[in-house]
Order: structure tokens, then C-alpha cells, then sequence
């Protein structure tokens, strides 16, 4: 392959020796003025002049003869060449047509033919004449004419009708009576419309009747029409409730709200479905009066409990499952792992969508410490009592948090802990390999290889770094100011209009390497003139402005 060059080549008045011309069997294509090949075929070397490829062999007497040679007139051309001038005439060969005006009088009209080349073969001019027999019958001809014209530009549309009386050489245009189906000229029926100065205007006694026939009474409601009056009077029937009046209610709920004028005789039923109290008024369930009996503020069950951090805006719709459990809409979820403890609680599954705070655990009055919650189902903690610690002051904000403190298999140890009676241990030795933690002084620590450069501080564990090596922002780097490590950027050049590109690389040095490629297949490394500038910039020099993004340039030092 061969090194492609992207700028001028200056061998400084030097020999280029032994040097070979490009050989190819045609010329190349899209040639620049000045650009020479040696053509395999005819074994000539051509140069390209900005407009054509010109032979290097022969003298100019060889030249103008090839020329000539080359050169002959076709259909209608003759070509001359002169052998002392070294000049090629091409002139149009003459045809029979006599030079001349023709049909330039109003009494005359011209006559040209013309063959497949487009040349005029003849040329002549005669008189123009009208027959007597174009000119009988003129008048009919030109109401006939007219008409045709006419009623083909007026077309009947609808509710209009256009009709031509060749006899009387006459054009009607009329409109037609008007139907439920066509337009045209209408009449009102006096009864339902007043008609006058072109106004039409619906009766009003028609348009009561109208109204009285679409208006009809439903459920609740009478509807009465007065004929006579023009009126309609609408009233509510006896099965509405009103305000005033003795009425028995059945199958009737009320909304939000709404609330009593006067004291509620259950007649010894009992209130069901009452929701937790929240406030010294609010009705009391019996297990909340349980509850207090015994000294703990107790919420309704959780389904299953979630330990682990989790997405509250995906994580818990129905179908979802946790602890084994697959979750379904109304259930009562315990989270107490989030790492953000503001976020823990009692949620509601739904349908689809983020889960919602639990009613009887969304205001600081419900959330106390020493709140319990039971946990009825899951693989690891069903059966388990859990005991609220925190008391926040704004939910969503202050911190929650549950301990655990009854239920069967209250502890399980999970992986890196072993569980002996009801003491945990960490479990510093794996199942395969070595060890990278230990109990050191009774505590859990980093087992620390000194000979390959850690070290434990009192800020902790870190590097030791060595000759050539410095921390900078919390990272490790080479001491470049003292001459210590190398360092690599790289860069996109090209917009396609500049020819000279500066470069910034900021590494403190004109000692620099700068290498230069395609930024296509095959990434064929290319040469530029590159310019040292300064310590922090090269400049890069093209003789035709590369295209946008073409090469790439990389800097090393």
C-alpha cells in the first residue's frame, strides 16, 4: 500500500533519483492541472494541462498532424486541415435553399422542409386563400359555435338547468324546483316559517311544539307542556330526596364530606368497615381499643416485609414478587431497606404503577415509635413481629425504621455471616481462593499485602506510591513534572475548509511525537507538515483542506 502524502513534498533542490512514473493501462481520473502518468498501452508519458491529457512524444509538427488526422466533418460538416498552419477548419456544408425572407406579406404564407439532421432543404412562399364555400352559412356557423362554446363552459350543476335552441340560436339558463334530495328554488309552508324581503324565520309556536316532543320526564323527573302558555315546567317526582319532609333512604351512600345534623341511632346494628382512628373524635375500631388495652399501638398486618433497597416507583405493583410472595393489589407491603430510611413504611400495592403509603401510616400522628405491625407471609419473614424505633416528624422526610423483636425463625444468617445460638460472626474465609478480609483485635478488617505497595493509614487503606508516582484529587498519577510517565491524546481533524489545523494537547513540552491517520478504512498513516508551536500546541499544515472528521491525530509525550 502505498504512503499517502496530504502536503507538498520539498526536496530542497535534491535529486530525485531513480524514480519511477505512475503506469496505468488509461488515464486516472479526476486529474489536477500538472499531473503526469506513463501510459502502459501506447508506452507515451502524458501531463494534464487543467483542461485535457497532453502526449510528451513527438514534436509539435506530430502533434497537429495526429490532430488533423483525427478530426472529420459528419453529416452537414466538412473539416479542412492545413498542414503549414497546423490548424483544423470545421465549416457547415451549404444546402439548395436560397437565401431569403419568406411569407413576410399578410396575402402570403411560408413553406419549409426540413430533414433528420434539421436542415432547411427548401424554402418557398404561396398565396393564402379562402374557399366560397367556408364563408356560406357564417352566421349559423358562428351561433352554433358560440353555443357549443357556451353551454360546454356552463355546466348545469345542482339545481340549475342549461339548454341551447339551435333553431332559435338561443341560451337558457334556469333554476329547477328544489327537493329533499337537490337544490333549487323552495317555498315555506306559512304555518312553520314568515317569509318576507328574502328573510326566512321559523315560528315560533313551531319551535315550542319541537321542544315539547323532545323534552320527556326520566327517572325522578316529571316533564309538563303547556300548549296553550308556550311553556315547559320541570319537576322532581316523590322518589327524589329533599331537604325538607319526613322520607325513608335506601341504598344510599354518602360522599365525602357530608355529616350528621343530629345524633346516629344504630338500633342495635353495628358500624362496620371503620378505618384506624387518627384523632381524639374519630370512632374507634375494636382493635385499636385492643391495642391500647394492652400497651402497643398495633397496625393492620403486612403481607410480606421487603429488607432490600428497591425502586418504590415500579417495584411493588401486582404481580411483582417479594419474599416468595407474589403480590397482589391491596396488599400491605412492611419496606425497611431503603437506603434512604425517610422511605420506609407501610405501602399499598396497585394495579400498576408506585405503591401508596398505607392510610393508617401516612401523617407523623400514626407513626410512633413504638408502633407494632405483624408480617403474615414469605419465605424468610413470615410470622415475624416487628416493632417501629423512630418517631418522624414529617413523613417523607424524617427517617423510619422497624426492629424485629418475635416470630419463628426470627434470625436467618445470610451470606458472609454464621449463625451460632443467636450470635452472628463474619465469615472472612471463602469457599474458594484467598482471603481478602480479617478478624483482627476483635474486628473486621483489611488483610493488607505491604510487599505489593498497600498500606493502612489513619485514613484508611490506600497506595504507597514510589518514585515517579503522586496522588492528585484522590488519584493516582505520574509525576510528569519531573519527566515521569508518557502520555497519549487524540484528536479529529477536518472541517473541509481549513488548511492549517492547530492542535492543544497541554503536556507542558515541545517534546512531542505526532502521528497522523485516515479516519476510514484502511487507516493508512498519512504525513503533514506538523509544527511545534509551543510547549501545549502543534500545528498542522495540509495543502487542500481535509474533509470534516477525515483524519486523526495522535499525540504522544
Amino acid at each position: 500500500m502505498a504512503r499517502l502524502f496530504v502536503t507538498s513534498i520539498n526536496l530542497n533542490k535534491n535529486e530525485l533519483q531513480n524514480a519511477r512514473i505512475q503506469n496505468l493501462g488509461t488515464a486516472p481520473s479526476s486529474p489536477v492541472a500538472g499531473q503526469i502518468y506513463y501510459n502502459s498501452s501506447d508506452n507515451i508519458m502524458y501531463f494534464y494541462n487543467g483542461t485535457e491529457w497532453i502526449s510528451t512524444s513527438g514534436s509539435l509538427e506530430v502533434i497537429q498532424d495526429a490532430i488533423g488526422a483525427y478530426v472529420s466533418g459528419g453529416v452537414g460538416l466538412t473539416s479542412t486541415y492545413n498542414d503549414g498552419t497546423g490548424t483544423t477548419t470545421i465549416d457547415l456544408d451549404n444546402t439548395a435553399v436560397t437565401a431569403a425572407s419568406y411569407g413576410t406579406t399578410a396575402a402570403k404564407t411560408a413553406s419549409f422542409t426540413v430533414d433528420a439532421q434539421g436542415r432547411l432543404t427548401a424554402a418557398s412562399e404561396q398565396d393564402i386563400q379562402i374557399a366560397t364555400s367556408q364563408v356560406t352559412g357564417l352566421a349559423e356557423f358562428i351561433d352554433d359555435t358560440v353555443g357549443d362554446s357556451v353551454s360546454g363552459l356552463i355546466k348545469e350543476g345542482e339545481g340549475i338547468d342549461v339548454t341551447y335552441d339551435d333553431g332559435a340560436g338561443t341560451l337558457t339558463i334556469a333554476a329547477e324546483d328544489a327537493t329533499s334530495s337537490n337544490k333549487g328554488i323552495a317555498s315555506f309552508n306559512s304555518t312553520d316559517f314568515t317569509v318576507s324581503s328574502g328573510a326566512v324565520t321559523l315560528n315560533a309556536e313551531r319551535v315550542e311544539d319541537i321542544v315539547s316532543n323532545l323534552v320527556i320526564g326520566g327517572t325522578g323527573i316529571d316533564a309538563t307542556y303547556n300548549d296553550g302558555a308556550g311553556s315547559l315546567t320541570i319537576d322532581i317526582d316523590s322518589t327524589v330526596t329533599t331537604n325538607s319532609g319526613s322520607q325513608s333512604l335506601t341504598n344510599k351512600t354518602l360522599g365525602s364530606g357530608n355529616s350528621l345534623g343530629a345524633n346516629l341511632d344504630a338500633a342495635n346494628f353495628k358500624i362496620t368497615n371503620l378505618a384506624a382512628p387518627t384523632s381524639s373524635a374519630d370512632a374507634a375500631t375494636k382493635a385499636y381499643v385492643d391495642a391500647v388495652s394492652e400497651g402497643l399501638h398495633v397496625h393492620a398486618a403486612a403481607r410480606v416485609y421487603v429488607a432490600l433497597n428497591i425502586d418504590l416507583s415500579t417495584a411493588l405493583e401486582a404481580g411483582d414478587v417479594i419474599d416468595g410472595v407474589t403480590l397482589a393489589e391491596g396488599n400491605r407491603v412492611l419496606v425497611n431497606g431503603q437506603t434512604t430510611q425517610s422511605q420506609n413504611g407501610v405501602y399499598v400495592v396497585q394495579a400498576s404503577g408506585a405503591a401508596v403509603r398505607a392510610t393508617d401510616f401516612d401523617t407523623p400522628s400514626e407513626v410512633k415509635s413504638g408502633d407494632f405491625i405483624f408480617v403474615s407471609a414469605g419465605t424468610n419473614y413470615a410470622n415475624t413481629g416487628w416493632v417501629q424505633t423512630l418517631t418522624p416528624s414529617t413523613i417523607g422526610v424524617d427517617a423510619i425504621s422497624f426492629t424485629q423483636f418475635s416470630g419463628a425463625g426470627t434470625y436467618l444468617a445470610g451470606d458472609g455471616l454464621t449463625l451460632t445460638g443467636s450470635t452472628f460472626s463474619v465469615d472472612v474465609t471463602p469457599s474458594s481462593g484467598n482471603a481478602s478480609l480479617e478478624i483482627a483485635n476483635s474486628a473486621l478488617g483489611v488483610k493488607v499485602n505491604e510487599t505489593d505497595g498497600l498500606e493502612v493509614t489513619v485514613d484508611g487503606l490506600g497506595i504507597n506510591n514510589g518514585t515517579g508516582l503522586t496522588f492528585s484529587s484522590g488519584a493516582l498519577v505520574f509525576d510528569t513534572a519531573n519527566g515521569y510517565g508518557t502520555r497519549k491524546l487524540a484528536f479529529n481533524v477536518g472541517d473541509a475548509a481549513a488548511t492549517t489545523i492547530p492542535i492543544t494537547h497541554n503536556l507542558a513540552t515541545r517534546d512531542v511525537t505526532v502521528h497522523l491517520y485516515e479516519n476510514s478504512s484502511p487507516y493508512a498513516q498519512v504525513e503533514a507538515d506538523v509544527e511545534h508551536t509551543d510547549s501545549n500546541n502543534v500545528t498542522l499544515k495540509f495543502a487542500i483542506a481535509p474533509t470534516l472528521n477525515q483524519y486523526r491525530v495522535v499525540i504522544v509525550g
